[in-house]
Parts: structure tokens; C-alpha cells; sequence
């Protein structure tokens, strides 16, 4: 396989956030590099979550507020919407139910505001071969990152977004693994050992080779 350059999430995120955006919450800030992205960009207040105390300190000196929370044990940060703007990039899938926090975004986002959040996508390559190959190794995609604790594929990651008082608008496969990692035969198959995989047509391979998701959503109407 090539080797791929890291995934500079804050700067992939950034085209999707609108400039008109004047009040913004990021859902999980880290040292605040995709706050300073933001802020360098255009005049907005940012929010931050902050899950790791140590980034906190960072993110401190960039955002406007930052809330230490843990999520796992039910903590939600008593913020004030609406925002026009809700950033939750690679945090979903690391809560065992994330419909009590995405419920919770869903009452801070502004009617006319825009959700963006990102998902490991299970129909990656890498976790479809190793499943039909019988063993379940972390690492080496979005995906298999130990750190999650539930699996999308776009089907299922829209229909919680939905259940959970969003109306997602694009779906988005924003990290594609290169061609050449995942290779198809003349056929249209992608093969490893024993395991053959298609005939494939463009969107299919897309979708395979997609790490992750990146889902724009609004704010349901009621």
C-alpha cells in the first residue's frame, strides 16, 4: 500500500463551515486547531468540549469558552444555543449511545444552522476482508481505530441522525483511501486470497474505500 499522508482533519473540515457562521460549537476541541482555522478565517465566538485535560489547557487559549466534560458519564455542559454551527468530527463513534448527545446538539442548533459530524465508515475494505477472513485486528483505518465503540455505514449513521432530531442534507465520503491500496481486477473484483469481492460499479468502490463520513445535517422541523 502507499504511504498516505496523515489526515489533516481541521483543514478538511474547514470548505464545510459556513463563513456566515457567527456562533460555532465544536464538539470535541481538542488543542483547538480547528478553532484557530475558524477564527483566522472569519470573525466567530467558538465553544469547545473538551474530553482530555490537557488539550483543554491548549484549546483554553484559543476558544472563547471551553467546557472539560465526559460524556460516557452523562455530562452535558449547560451551554446556551442556538449555535449556527455544530462541529462534532470523530466523536460518535466512541460513545457506547450517542442519541442523548446528538438529541442535546439537536436543541442547540439554530433552525437555519448546520450540523457537521463525522463516522467511521464499517464498509471500509479493511474491516469487510478481515470479517469475512475471520479475525478482527485495530488499526490501519478509521475504522478499526481501538478507540470505537460503535460502527456506522452510511445507511445506518443518517437514520440516527434522523432519530435524533436532524434532517442530514449530504453524506459525504470525505477520506478515500487511493485506488491503487485497494486495486480491482479487470472483472470490477477486489481480491485477497480466497475472498473476492464484487463485480463493483463506481459508487460501490467509492464506498469501500471510504474511511469516513462526513454527514450535513440541519435541524429537523417540528
Amino acid at each position: 500500500m502507499t504511504m498516505e499522508t496523515p489526515f489533516d482533519v481541521a483543514s478538511a473540515l474547514l470548505p464545510y463551515i459556513p463563513v456566515s457562521a457567527r456562533r460555532l460549537l465544536d464538539c470535541a476541541c481538542g488543542d483547538g486547531s480547528l478553532s484557530r482555522l475558524i477564527k483566522a478565517r472569519t470573525d466567530v465566538t467558538v465553544a469547545g468540549l473538551a474530553h482530555d485535560t490537557e488539550a483543554a489547557g491548549a484549546a483554553e487559549t484559543i476558544l472563547d469558552q471551553v467546557f472539560p466534560v465526559n460524556l460516557e458519564c452523562g455530562e452535558l455542559p449547560d451551554i446556551k444555543g442556538p449555535f449556527d454551527c455544530i462541529v462534532c468530527a470523530g466523536l460518535i463513534a466512541r460513545l457506547r449511545d450517542p442519541k442523548p448527545f446528538l438529541t442535546w446538539l439537536a436543541l442547540r442548533l439554530s433552525p437555519d444552522g448546520l450540523l457537521l459530524v463525522t463516522a467511521p465508515n464499517l464498509q471500509h475494505f479493511s474491516a469487510v476482508m478481515m470479517i469475512a477472513e475471520g479475525r478482527w485486528t485495530h488499526g490501519g483505518c478509521a475504522a478499526l481505530d481501538r478507540r470505537n465503540l460503535r460502527f456506522f455505514t452510511a445507511y445506518e449513521l443518517l437514520r440516527l441522525l434522523r432519530e435524533t432530531g436532524f434532517d442530514p442534507r449530504k453524506c459525504l465520503a470525505w477520506h478515500i483511501a487511493p485506488e491503487e491500496d485497494w486495486p480491482l481486477d479487470a472483472e470490477g473484483y477486489y481480491r485477497s486470497g480466497r475472498i473476492a469481492l464484487g463485480p463493483l460499479n463506481d459508487e460501490e468502490y467509492k464506498a469501500f474505500r471510504c474511511e469516513e463520513y462526513l454527514v450535513l445535517a440541519t435541524r429537523a422541523k417540528q
